[in-house]
């Protein structure tokens, strides 16, 4: 890809104009009852950049370590929810909102 092309209203040239792309000249394109203006911008070699490195691959059992260590961490073994539900009910304990805190 070389360049960028877009048409675009009278009133939008200034803007990207201002982001660098440059009037072309009015379009051919004939849609309603405004006039199209078609803009470019160039792309130089140098703009583009190297694609991101692919990350390491994770063999399964060292993602089976780290989840068994996260849930070990959440509560000896509950799963996420179950934790995050009796945070819930300790933290409506302490600000004297237990009543209100029934069902998650």
């Amino acid at each position: 890809m070389d360049r960028i092309s877009l048409i675009c209203h009278q009133d939008l040239i200034a803007l990207y104009s201002s982001v660098g792309f440059t009037l072309a000249g009015k379009s051919r394109v004939v849609h309603g009852p405004n006039e199209w203006f078609e803009m470019r911008m160039e792309i130089r070699p140098s703009a583009y950049q190297d694609p991101p490195a692919a990350p390491d691959a994770v063999h399964p059992d060292d993602l089976r370590a780290e989840l068994g260590a996260c849930d070990e961490a959440l509560g000896a073994g509950k799963s996420g929810k179950r934790a995050y539900e009796e945070e819930v009910r300790a933290d409506a304990a302490v600000d004297g909102a237990s009543g209100l805190v029934d069902k998650i």
